[in-house]
């Protein structure tokens, strides 16, 4: 099921993927009413929502740089939370605090991007809405951080990596600020096809949505859940998911 799901998913990035450069190559004359951009550069910050993060997925950052008419260079930063679809909190009664069960390591993709960003429509100076279309790929740097749990052992309580092995009653989460310097890097690649509606509501400023799919792969096996015994949950090298991005920024 998972691999059929991946499928659909892959089919409709291409079927997306095609359908901006068909817009792109279209005749020139359909582009008649199109005026000349009057910027050369663009910055923008936002909020990430993603399927496989979340509420709030993370954050993405954007510079893009005019080359031609309806062309710009576009570089990314996104720095993302992602979660196993089978994540389940459970809570100790005896303190109230919760924890995820069997969770083994937070996995935050940092993600260059480099790629193009295509004008198929322009908007008003002021006031209007401007759609493009952003295709778009590089490397990511897969931070793995250890899942830090709070350990009951009588006389004492101790903030450690989840161990299946380990007998002894979890009292909560141990935080997500703690366990940084036991964290490791899984190198990978990411891509990335999205539609993107600008509001351009006063000359020099820009707040919008970015919508789109990504796909994103590592060298190994990326274990976010581990549970002890011969039955372990299904741990992937690959990822995709839909998300949104609302930003906002300024234009030169």
């Amino acid at each position: 099921m998972p691999i059929q799901q991946d499928y659909i998913f892959y089919k409709k990035l291409i079927k997306l993927f095609l359908l901006a450069v068909t817009c792109y190559v279209l005749p020139q004359t359909s582009f008649a009413q199109i005026e000349e951009n009057d910027y050369t550069s663009e910055y923008t910050g936002g909020v990430n929502l993603n399927t496989n993060g979340g509420l709030i997925g993370g954050l993405a950052f954007k510079y893009s740089r005019k080359i031609s008419h309806n062309q710009y260079t576009y570089y990314g930063l996104e720095i993302i939370n992602v979660k196993h679809p089978k994540e389940t909190r459970l809570t100790n009664t005896s303190t109230g605090n919760s924890y995820i069960y069997a969770k083994a390591n937070y996995l935050f993709p940092i993600r260059l991007q480099y790629g193009r960003e295509i004008i198929l429509f322009h908007g008003a100076e002021e006031e209007g809405v401007q759609v493009n279309f952003v295709g778009a790929l590089g490397p990511t740097i897969g931070l793995l951080k250890p899942y830090m749990i709070e350990y009951d052992y009588g006389a004492y309580t101790q903030i450690e990596p989840y161990d299946p092995q380990n007998p002894r009653t979890p009292l909560g989460s141990g935080g997500l600020l703690t366990g940084f310097t036991k964290s490791r890097v899984a190198p990978g690649f990411n891509l990335k096809a999205a539609l993107s509606f600008q509001f351009l509501q006063f000359k020099g400023n820009v707040t919008g949505v970015e919508a789109g799919g990504i796909l994103e792969g590592f060298t190994q096996k990326i274990p976010l859940l581990v549970l002890e015994g011969s039955v372990q949950p299904q741990n992937r090298s690959f990822f995709s998911s839909v998300y949104v991005t609302i930003f906002f920024g300024f234009r030169k």
